[in-house]
């Protein structure tokens, strides 16, 4: 598809991209992509038969929820990174970084979002983990027992309590250890996500 700048002797700043009203909008298209994305690989790996890691109706979901927490994490992760390191093309995240209440006030509204998002995910490793019955036992049989609970205190726990203590620190006064705690909830979170699709996709290979 080609287009043509119907006015050559101007710089393009911005190209507003809409979506007719017969398809969606801007919002729910995205939205639904996004989750269907997510949920594709546990979708794809729960119709495989003889894989008992593999073979649950909640792992989809498991993914779903996953994803959504490891997006929201690297999304506010990388607003001071390209605050600092690329601000001439996004201005607009030097200003948010720069303005420290009113970052540290996206810092605190983002936590509750994590917050919800790590209980419902844990709340479904532990149904699955009950359910299973014997994957724990699996587990440290095939040694992934060190990752699979490296994932629920590194990925899980640990950002649950960082949230925790984020919920008594003021905007205004305590700007610079809500950036370095939340910085450090948000890599904590990618690297259970990491963790969790590791166990998953290597004892479904191992585990029949």
């Amino acid at each position: 598809m080609q287009w043509n700048n119907p006015q050559p002797q101007k710089t393009i700043a911005a190209i507003d991209l809409r979506y007719h009203p017969q398809i969606g909008n801007r919002y729910g298209n995205p939205i639904v992509l996004g989750i269907s994305t997510a949920a594709y690989t546990g979708l794809l790996l729960s119709f495989s038969r003889g894989a008992p890691f593999w073979n649950t109706s909640l792992l989809p979901w498991t993914f779903v929820v996953s994803g959504t927490l490891t997006g929201l994490a690297v999304a506010l992760l990388m607003i001071p990174v390209i605050a600092i390191f690329m601000p001439r093309p996004f201005k607009e995240f030097e200003t948010l970084f720069k303005d420290k209440v009113r970052f540290s006030n996206l810092m605190s509204y983002g936590q509750r979002y994590i917050v919800v998002l790590i209980l419902i995910e844990l709340a479904l490793v532990i149904i699955e983990m009950v359910l299973g019955g014997h994957m724990g036992a699996l587990l440290s049989e095939f040694g992934l027992s060190l990752a699979f609970y490296g994932y629920l205190v590194l990925g899980l726990l640990a950002p649950l309590g960082i949230s925790y203590l984020l919920g008594d620190m003021k905007a205004g006064r305590n700007d610079t250890s809500i950036l370095l705690f939340s910085t450090g909830g948000f890599v904590l979170i990618l690297v259970g996500g990491f963790l969790l699709r590791y166990v998953v996709l290597t004892a479904g290979q191992i585990i029949h």
